[in-house]
């Protein structure tokens, strides 16, 4: 079931919604490239190009690391015209002008900071404390290792007390949720 833009269904593969967005990308990386844009002109269509058609989807469903991944790789492609060899590393090209680069987008910067935006919001104790966190507080609860030999009832935030959750591949936790611990 699609709601919003995002993909809810159990047992649902992360990387699945992306590749209509990956390919809309590619389509408009290959119609911009034709126009023979400047490096200030590939970093707008960069910016707008990745960033403008990911953000919401990273935002709501999580961007996958091979999603995130491609997507560096296509935005270094058109920026350098598909050379093996880019003339100026990305890092670089990431930089602010005052530091020598371009201001180009860091789409794996970009994903960690709505991570730490949803930590906030997960952190917040007050009576707007969002719905979804009380869940998230119950998924956590039952992930939890067998080693931590602390009560149930005793537990009540993973990050402000010491009790250990499974994370690993194996763990029945969502991987929203194990990127944010």
């Amino acid at each position: 079931m699609r709601t919003l833009g995002g993909r809810i269904r159990n047992n649902a593969k992360c990387e699945e919604p992306w590749a209509p967005i990956l390919e809309h990308i590619d389509q408009s990386f290959d119609q911009w490239q034709r126009t023979n844009p400047t490096i200030n002109g590939k970093k707008l269509i960069a910016q707008w190009n990745t960033g403008g058609r990911t953000e919401f989807l990273a935002m709501v469903q999580g961007m996958p690391d091979g999603v995130e991944h491609r997507l560096e790789k296509r935005v270094q492609a058109f920026i350098w015209e598909m050379e093996n060899k880019p003339q100026v590393g990305m890092k670089t090209l990431q930089m602010p002008k005052e530091q020598g680069g371009i201001g180009l987008i860091d789409i794996k910067a970009r994903n960690e900071a709505q991570n730490l935006m949803w930590t906030k919001s997960y952190l917040k104790f007050s009576e707007d404390r969002p719905t979804w966190t009380y869940l998230a507080d119950e998924l956590i609860l039952q992930a939890t290792t067998s080693a931590a030999q602390v009560e149930d009832d005793t537990k009540i935030n993973y990050f402000l007390q010491t009790w250990a959750v499974n994370t690993d591949r194996n763990s029945k936790l969502p991987e929203d949720l194990t990127q944010m611990l």
